[in-house]
């Protein structure tokens, strides 16, 4: 007999050998009846029963003041519990997320470890659902994660406790690893090296932007230091480099194109104010003044390597390395890694991102921390206390602040989707307005002519 269930004086069984279900009588076992033949591969049971699930305890009204997770431990009592990552606190029903720990993703997910190589716990619910998860980053003060992924075509964000979950970026995009919080401004930056652009959205995926298009080429990582108000790039195509600029894309330059071949990941030390990247091609990992482009120095030169990514913390560097102990977490000392020892190994060849989520790193402020900086879309921080406003649908009005509807634009429709293009200037990739996504609505859209000439009213009015 491989199953059972109990309900009143019978008991419900599943013999897998007879390939039958039936009961007999609980209390003896006898009176045996066969309900069912042919029902091999049975594997649980379980018998529906409203009146079985009657009584109360503690935890039945508003969790019992728990926060998270609530345990009843008699009739009278209960105790209070948090998930993964957090602490319960002082007042034993409150929880409170661990300040610091590692993020890294696989293609599976993002998962989270401490970051003592001695303590092996977790100190993040997997996130999963995902195809093929390569970027990662964190908003800390609204406790989220970001991630980009390849496999599903999206970007996405969720709270650590996964007490919700949302896409916030669904069409348009290509081939989308790297991505970056600008936790001052309440922005999201994200590399694209299919369609070669750097984007950016507000964090809900509000006001897209297009920030940078011209001149890259496959460009894959990035960091941003809403400080300073600069925004950090590697590219992989003919010329690999790193690039920087303004957060709106202004004053770019070029901090390193020599001695690079694949630069992956790059990280910032806001502490030191040095750049920090590895390179899959040549096995090192380097850094260099952020501001200057200068006192360029080797952290770190290896052979059978496999770098795809940095995150540095404290007086620490952590890499991930593809090639070591099918795949590891590696960390060493920022002034000396010889003696590297690895965090976590074993994660196998997709490992790919590794950021570390600390709340001490957002610091600061910029005229865009208050009210958008006035601005009515988005607003970029252009370091020394300047800050300038834009507009990812209309243009700009004259007092710089709010945004216009534009007077003309060409509309047309995907399946399932309304978008929009300039007709007067090509090389402006941002929507005129924005785009108008309803499947039920505009389903088959193409042959629904009277639908979008109301759509057009409804967008411009």
């Amino acid at each position: 007999m491989s199953n059972e269930g109990r309900l009143g004086g019978k008991l419900w069984w599943a013999d897998d050998d007879s390939a039958q279900l039936g009961t007999v009588t609980k209390r003896d076992g006898r009176n045996p009846v066969v309900l069912r033949n042919k029902t091999s591969g049975v594997v649980h049971m379980k018998v529906y029963d409203r009146e079985g699930q009657k009584g109360r305890n503690p935890c039945q009204v508003n969790n019992g003041g728990c926060s998270q997770l609530c345990f009843p431990t008699s009739e009278n009592s209960r105790s209070c519990s948090c998930t993964v990552g957090y602490n319960l606190r002082s007042d034993r029903m409150s929880c409170e997320g661990v300040d610091s720990f590692l993020m890294y993703s696989i293609h599976e997910g993002i998962r989270g470890i401490a970051l003592d190589p001695d303590d092996h716990s977790e100190a993040l619910m997997a996130i999963t659902g995902t195809l093929f998860a390569v970027g990662v980053d964190f908003h800390a003060a609204n406790d989220t994660v970001y991630w980009t992924d390849m496999g599903l075509n999206r970007i996405s964000r969720s709270k650590r406790d996964q007490t919700w979950r949302e896409d916030i970026i669904t069409t348009g995009i290509s081939r989308v690893e790297g991505i970056a919080v600008d936790w001052i401004a309440g922005n999201l930056y994200w590399t694209d090296h299919g369609f070669n652009l750097i984007e950016i959205s507000r964090l809900n995926g509000a006001y897209r932007s297009v920030v940078i298009s011209e001149g890259l080429d496959q460009p894959r990582a990035i960091a941003v230091h809403p400080q300073k108000g600069y925004l950090f790039w590697s590219e992989w195509g003919q010329n690999p480099c790193i690039g920087r600029s303004r957060l709106d894309g202004s004053d770019q330059v070029t901090l390193v194109n020599s001695g690079i071949t694949w630069p992956n990941g790059i990280s910032i030390d806001y502490e030191e104010n040095t750049l920090y990247w590895c390179d899959a091609r040549t096995d090192k990992i380097e850094r260099i003044n952020l501001e200057t482009g200068e006192s360029r120095e080797i952290v770190l030169s290896a052979a059978n390597v496999d770098l795809f990514s940095v995150a540095v913390f404290g007086p620490y560097i952590y890499w991930s390395d593809r090639a070591h102990s099918n795949g590891s977490i590696r960390r060493g000392l920022k002034s000396d890694t010889s003696d590297a020892m690895t965090v976590r190994s074993g994660l196998g060849v997709n490992l790919k991102d590794v950021t570390i989520f600390n709340r001490g790193r957002e610091k600061g402020t910029n005229p865009c921390a208050r009210s958008n900086g006035g601005c009515q879309q988005l607003c970029f921080h252009l370091g020394s206390g300047r800050r300038t406003c834009s507009c990812a649908h209309g243009r700009l009005a004259e007092d710089g602040f709010a945004c216009e509807r534009y007077e003309g634009f060409l509309l047309y429709s995907e399946r399932t989707i309304l978008k929009s293009i300039h007709l007067s200037d090509e090389s402006d990739l941002n929507s005129p307005v924005q785009p108008f996504e309803n499947p039920a609505l505009l389903k088959n859209l193409g042959a629904a002519g009277a639908n979008i000439m109301r759509l057009v009213v409804k967008l411009r009015s």
